[in-house]
């Protein structure tokens, strides 16, 4: 799980990105998403009990597309 401090750097990183017109503002947004998505994920894991295969098939399924599979 990525440290607060991370997704804030990415926050800030995105943010001057933005002002000052970079080009790599796409890939920090990008970054920036997934250090998000990857936080609550892993608290929402945290918290939860064991998930069956069944569920965790399920979970994979909704995120392959996101890292370039096909959707089922």
């Amino acid at each position: 799980m990525p440290a607060q401090g991370s997704t804030r750097s990415l926050q800030g990183r995105k943010a001057a990105a933005v002002r000052w017109g970079k080009p790599d503002v796409d890939a920090i947004d990008r970054d920036f998403a997934a250090a998000k998505l990857e936080e609550y994920i892993s608290a929402v894991v945290a918290g939860a009990p064991p998930l069956t295969p069944a569920q965790v098939d399920r979970i994979v399924t909704i995120l392959r597309p996101a890292i370039g599979g096909v959707a089922s």
